[in-house]
C-alpha cells in the first residue's frame, strides 16, 4: 500500500471517518480474536466440567442407592418387629379373655402371608 494513498484519502474525508473507520476496524478485529480464541478455551472448559459433573453424578447415585437399599431393609425389619408385636398382642389378648371368661374373641385380621398361604392351600385343594 502506497502512503500518497493514505495521504490522498486523508485529505478527501478527514480526520473523524478515517478514525471512525479504524476504530471500527480495530473494534471487529477484537471481537473476532475474542470470538476465535475464547470460543476454545470456554468449550474445553465446558468439556471439563461436564466430564466431571458426571462423575460427580455417578458418585452420588451409587452412595445413594446404597443408602436406599438400607433403608429398604431397616423397613422390612421394622414391619416384620411390627407384626411380631401384634401377634403377641392379640395373643395377650386372647389370654386374658379366656383367663376372665369375657367371651367372644375379637376377630383377628391375617396378615398378608397369612392370607397368600390360606388361599395357595385353597387353590391345591381345589386342583386336587
Amino acid at each position: 500500500m502506497n502512503i500518497n494513498i493514505v495521504i490522498e484519502l486523508f485529505e478527501k474525508v478527514g480526520i473523524p471517518v478515517l478514525t471512525a473507520a479504524a476504530a471500527g476496524y480495530g473494534l471487529w478485529w477484537l471481537i473476532r480474536w475474542i470470538t476465535g480464541t475464547f470460543r476454545q478455551d470456554v468449550l474445553k472448559a465446558i468439556k471439563e466440567l461436564h466430564k466431571e459433573m458426571d462423575e460427580e453424578i455417578r458418585d452420588t447415585r451409587n452412595v445413594t442407592d446404597k443408602r436406599l437399599s438400607e433403608l429398604n431393609i431397616m423397613v422390612v425389619r421394622l414391619i416384620d418387629r411390627v407384626r411380631v408385636v401384634e401377634k403377641n398382642f392379640i395373643e395377650h389378648d386372647e389370654t386374658m379373655r379366656a383367663i376372665y371368661a369375657l367371651g367372644a374373641k375379637p376377630v383377628r385380621k391375617q396378615t398378608r402371608h397369612e392370607t397368600i398361604e390360606e388361599l395357595k392351600e385353597q387353590i391345591k385343594d381345589a386342583g386336587g
